[in-house]
């Protein structure tokens, strides 16, 4: 079986980024080494050379991530091939996709806090200070679904999700929350219902942006259960067909 490792390498000229590669190999062939340029709950987005061998699609193939102090983690994956086009220096390269099979929400928080070089003291700590008044970077999707937003002390109110992701949502709602206020989140669509904790990491006054009596809000989700995470990854891969 094709196994690929994914490795974290900091750079010596700016110590707040890093890189990440996959090194794949296969019994009786040459290493091959790629570089990433996505990993989310949904699997891992790569680029090859054009010409390189790597695997057939639908191969099946195990990810490696060696991850300090936690120690080995092994998740199943299929790999897909998915076009073919131009990196920045301008040589022809083939994108390819690795979609988890198995991954559980536990072995992705602990992934996502190694692949954004997080130090382990800093891993499944509340948000630092420095986390607020900041929009997410992670991987999310454009949607526009429902949701009703549940606050301490607070009247609901129910407003629209207008991008999701697994590590929080950007939403309007029709009165302005509080930084760092606790906010529980419940999605609807279609059958499904997700109810999920979270914080409020920004709000920003919509009057002046789009002429109306709405605010737009960043909410961090605290942490996922095993049921709304699987509710979640079902969210989102409907949401990209």
């Amino acid at each position: 079986m094709l196994t690929g490792t994914v490795e974290r390498r900091s750079s010596h000229h700016d110590r707040f980024k890093t890189e990440l590669t996959m090194r794949f190999e296969k019994k009786n062939r040459e290493m091959i080494t790629a570089q990433i340029t996505t990993i989310n709950a949904q699997g891992i987005q790569f680029h090859l050379p054009w010409g390189v061998d790597l695997a057939g699609d639908s191969e099946r193939l195990e990810t490696v991530f060696n991850l300090p102090l936690i120690g080995q983690i092994r998740v199943s994956g299929e790999i897909h091939q998915l076009r073919l086009g131009i990196d920045t220096d301008l040589n022809r390269v083939v994108y390819y996709e690795i979609r988890f099979l198995n991954l559980s929400p536990e072995q992705w928080n602990y992934i996502y806090d190694y692949s954004k070089g997080k130090n382990r003291s800093e891993w499944n700590s509340p948000l630092p200070e420095t986390a607020f008044h900041q929009e997410r970077k992670d991987f999310r999707i454009a949607v526009q679904i429902p949701a009703d937003f549940f606050r301490n002390g607070k009247a609901p109110v129910s407003g629209m999700v207008e991008d999701l992701s697994y590590g929080g949502i950007k939403a309007t709602v029709p009165e302005e929350f509080s930084e760092a206020e606790e906010v529980k989140v419940t999605i609807h669509h279609a059958e499904l219902t997700i109810e999920l904790k979270g914080i409020c990491v920004w709000c920003r006054s919509s009057l002046e942006e789009r002429d109306s009596d709405q605010a737009l809000i960043g909410v961090s989700f605290q942490s996922l259960d095993s049921d709304n995470f699987t509710k979640l990854r079902s969210l989102l891969f409907h949401a990209i067909q």
